[in-house]
C-alpha cells in the first residue's frame, strides 16, 4: 500500500449566496440554524409558534429552548404560515417524529422541487412505526 495523500475539502461554493430554512424551532433546529449563520449561510428557521420566531428577530434568544445560547442577529424566524420557504437552496427538517408528517404535508408545497431536503429528525414515527424516509 502507498503513503496516504492529504485531500483537502472543496470550498463551499458561495456559501453566503446559499439559502438555507431550518423547519422546527426545537433545540435541534435551534443548534443546527446556528452552525449554518456560522459557516456562512443565509438561514431561516420556521417556527410552530408566532411569539418564539417574534423573539429570536427581537432578542436573538430562543425563549423556549437554549434559552442561555444567544443566537446570531443574522438569523431570521418565521412562522409556518409566514416564511420564505419557497426561496431555500436547502430545506432542514428538524422537528420530532411525531410531528414529522403533519408539518411536512403542511409545508410541502411551499418547497422549491430543485431544493434538496435535509431530515434531522430522529426515531420511528409512533403511530406507524415507519422511518421518516417511509413517512
Amino acid at each position: 500500500m502507498g503513503g496516504t495523500q492529504a485531500m483537502s475539502a472543496a470550498p463551499l461554493e458561495s456559501a453566503a449566496s446559499t439559502r438555507a430554512a431550518v423547519i422546527g424551532g426545537g433545540s435541534w433546529g435551534t443548534a443546527f440554524a446556528r452552525l449554518l449563520v456560522n459557516a456562512g449561510v443565509v438561514t431561516e428557521i420556521i417556527c410552530r409558534r408566532p411569539y418564539q420566531s417574534e423573539a429570536i428577530n427581537r432578542n436573538h434568544r430562543n425563549p423556549d429552548y437554549l434559552e442561555s445560547v444567544e443566537l446570531p442577529a443574522e438569523l431570521m424566524a418565521s412562522t409556518f404560515d409566514d416564511n420564505n420557504l419557497s426561496l431555500a437552496d436547502l430545506v432542514v427538517v428538524a422537528v420530532p417524529s411525531k410531528a414529522f408528517r403533519e408539518v411536512i404535508h403542511r409545508l410541502a408545497g411551499g418547497i422549491s422541487p430543485e431544493a434538496p431536503v435535509l431530515s434531522l429528525t430522529k426515531g420511528l414515527e409512533p403511530e406507524t412505526l415507519k422511518r421518516m424516509s417511509q413517512v
